[in-house]
């Protein structure tokens, strides 16, 4: 639990507007109390594979478009209000043994065509531990297919992909730095 607690420390002491977290491996036997922070909504989804929770602080008009939710991956999307701007923010967690990858980037082509087609001007971020590898993006020693899928789907719809350095560091002797984590912009 000492994530809970180190998420608090970080929600009360830096108090940004959003913070997502994805991979969280949680049950629902997780306690709410535990979880909660003052000030912030919790939207959450447990698995204890994968999971996400997303704070959002309370003074932001949000909502979750429940049409983009689906069931076989862990997604969330959040559509954010503020003055005349619309922004939606998907996050994502795709296991590194997933077989889905083509499966889930027709998904996502298909909530940002959605998006696209009601808000033409709007913002949309899509976040999240992709698992995927890329020459083109820093540190990636080789090219995947998941990758390819990724690079594709990015360049298709017109996505900037903003992660410059390695969100993945040595966790065992032979591993090499690389961008696990993207951050995708319209």
């Amino acid at each position: 639990m000492a994530i809970c607690h180190q998420t608090q420390h970080h929600l009360s002491s830096t108090k940004p507007h959003l913070l997502f977290l994805t991979e969280t491996q949680l049950s629902e036997a997780t306690e709410n109390r535990l979880l909660s922070v003052l000030s912030y909504f919790l939207y959450s989804h447990f698995d204890s594979k994968a999971g996400y929770f997303v704070y959002v602080r309370n003074d932001l008009t949000c909502s979750l478009p429940h049409a983009f939710e689906y069931s076989e991956f862990s997604t969330i999307w959040l559509r954010l209000n503020s003055h005349s701007l619309t922004k939606f923010i998907g996050a994502v967690y795709l296991s590194p043994n997933s077989s889905g990858y083509s499966k889930f980037f027709d998904y996502l082509t298909s909530k940002v065509e959605h998006i696209l087609s009601h808000y033409p001007f709007t913002e949309i971020s899509i976040l999240g531990d992709f698992n995927v590898h890329h020459q083109l993006w820093l540190s990636s020693p080789f090219t995947n297919n998941p990758g390819e899928l990724a690079f594709n789907f990015a360049i298709l719809q017109n996505l900037e992909q903003l992660v410059q350095h390695p969100t993945r560091i040595l966790d065992h002797l032979g591993d090499t730095p690389n961008i696990l984590d993207l951050f995708f912009y319209l």
